[in-house]
């Protein structure tokens, strides 16, 4: 029997008319996007921006500026005047389309670390369009430390490959780097051959890797060319070689110039080393851009996500909603604020409360929400763990938003034990799920539930934070109350505590050390999922991932 509602049987094109059937309705599911229903707080008034949450959002300004200052005046005027070179982010503007949106990943990585400040860790990393491809880009900052690799300067390489790999998303590097910061080569020996033996598994995987060498390549650097399907060379600032001319004479007397050791012509002409001479660094991100609509990267034909409509809730408003040294989030208004028409259809909205799940649309996108809505319950679990199954089998991204609040403690032990099962099993769920996962930390993020929402170390596509974020083993009131032998410290002693450990689970302290992949403001939030699922989903197979099992109910 058939529903009123539903549409007339037509002739079946591929039969010639010898069968009917029912007209498909479209994969992608946007026309039905306003059957969900809305957040009931999505008209509500904000609470005004406290001191607090003001500070935050300045914190997070203030190290943005120093990355993007670079190395400094000094230091600029030596790259632009003296050496005669491009800075780091004019180039990535002349080698992105004109006006396309872009994101850059981790900017304040390298912020006050323990040997000092790097500013952008040395490198900039993002994911935007070239020539209509959407490409990653790493680019050395060549104005900071005349672009020596730092520690974490290649923990910032390898997460760009990390994330190339799982989505297949082709690189393309601006290499102009000193090689590696000698006085640390105990910690950059070993990351260091990871970076090439990435670059092999890409290209082995038809990932493309576009090299432009706009500067020295020395060292370990000049394997980066070496091992890329195709290299781009400037004549007079792009060099490759293992040691530069001054360490030459230093070991064998023998003085070379910089273009008979490693220039241009060496390496176009007699090494093969490099695949296209240019003369100037325009004319360079011009052949790149010819180079990658040869990568002959075809989006895969998921249905296009419109821009969908916009929440009720004005994006601005999110700043309120940050939560002040742990306290509680209206998770709801969030999420009323990111989604397409703040929309949500929850999922067991009666069961585990202290978990929101659902489905919604972020630009267009269908995605499964989980969001902490305060202390994760055993039910909790076992409904989100569901509720990721489906997503999974499904083929849904899942979009995590993550505030660990402390779990209540009992007085069972066999509560107890249900809650730690109840949690093992999300974290073997969500670990396991073959879909996109992006988190996004807006407060605490904490112990083995900070895991099980896909923190950091689930290998999630993307993790960002706000600028409320924290991460740590154990949240304050459970890590700073009691000694290692279980006594209760006074609260002189938590106090003294807190103060010498709370900064390190500070968002700045932890983006500045790649525990994410940046810090973004409350603001910035929908448009970076939306750049993030496209990339996410942009090279993905349209087949949902083949499921071992079927859904097992929790």
């Amino acid at each position: 029997m058939f529903s009123a509602a539903r549409k007339s049987p037509v002739p079946c094109v591929q039969c010639a008319g010898r069968c009917l059937r029912f007209p498909r309705r479209s994969r992608d599911g946007i026309r039905f996007a306003s059957t969900f229903p809305r957040i009931s707080s999505a008209l509500d008034t904000p609470p005004p921006l406290s001191s607090q949450q003001q500070t935050l959002l300045d914190s997070l300004h203030s190290a943005r500026s120093v990355a993007f200052a670079g190395g400094g005046a000094t230091a600029i005027h030596r790259h632009t005047e003296i050496n005669k070179k491009v800075l780091p982010r004019e180039r990535l503007r002349m080698l992105l389309d004109p006006d396309s949106p872009f994101l850059e990943l981790s900017i304040t990585a390298g912020h006050e670390l323990e040997y000092g400040s790097v500013p952008c860790g040395g490198s900039i990393s993002v994911i935007g369009r070239v020539s209509g491809t959407l490409c990653l880009l790493s680019v050395t900052e060549a104005t900071v430390k005349g672009g020596s690799v730092y520690p974490i300067s290649l923990q910032k390489q390898l997460r760009v490959q990390q994330i190339a790999l799982k989505n297949r998303i082709p690189i393309v590097y601006l290499t102009d780097s000193a090689g590696a910061f000698l006085p640390l080569q105990s910690q950059i020996f070993v990351p260091g051959g990871a970076t090439f033996y990435n670059q092999a598994l890409l290209s082995s995987k038809g990932i493309p890797q576009l090299v432009v060498v706009c500067g020295h390549c020395t060292a370990g650097a000049a394997y980066i060319p070496s091992m890329a399907d195709e290299a781009i060379i400037i004549k007079g600032i792009g060099a490759v070689f293992l040691a530069g001319p001054p360490l030459l004479k230093a070991a064998t007397g023998e003085i070379v110039g910089t273009e008979e050791l490693g220039g241009a012509d060496v390496h176009c002409r007699l090494s093969g080393g490099t695949d296209h001479y240019v003369e100037t660094e325009e004319e360079a991100y011009s052949i790149a851009r010819q180079s990658v609509v040869a990568f002959n990267c075809l989006p895969s034909p998921h249905p296009q996500a419109g821009s969908g409509s916009e929440p009720c809730a004005p994006a601005a408003s999110l700043s309120s909603y940050m939560p002040v040294e742990g306290g509680p989030v209206n998770m709801s208004q969030i999420l009323a604020g990111v989604l397409d028409g703040s929309r949500l259809r929850k999922f067991k909205a009666l069961y585990g409360p202290t978990l929101i799940t659902g489905f919604g649309h972020i630009a267009g996108r269908l995605v499964g929400v989980l969001a902490n809505n305060g202390p994760m319950s055993s039910d909790a679990a076992l409904k989100g763990a569901h509720f990721a199954q489906i997503c999974s089998t499904r083929g849904i991204p899942m979009v995590f938003l993550q505030h660990t609040e402390q779990a209540v403690g009992s007085a069972s032990h066999d509560t107890d034990r249900d809650w730690m099962r109840a949690i093992a099993k999300l974290v073997s769920i969500v670990s396991c799920a073959k879909v996109a996962k992006i988190c996004v930390i807006i407060g605490d993020s904490c112990g083995m539930v900070g895991s099980a929402m896909c923190g950091p170390g689930l290998d999630a596509d993307f993790v960002f934070s706000w600028p409320s974020a924290r991460i740590a083993a154990m949240d304050a009131e459970g890590g700073y109350t009691t000694t290692d032998e279980g006594e209760i410290r006074s609260p002189c002693q938590q106090a003294e505590l807190f103060s010498r450990c709370g900064d390190k689970a500070s968002a700045i302290h932890c983006s500045a050390r790649l525990l994410d992949d940046g810090i973004i403001t409350p603001e910035e939030t929908r448009e970076v999922l939306r750049q993030s699922l496209e990339a996410c989903m942009e090279y993905r197979s349209t087949q949902a991932p083949k499921p071992d099992t079927g859904v097992i109910r929790m």
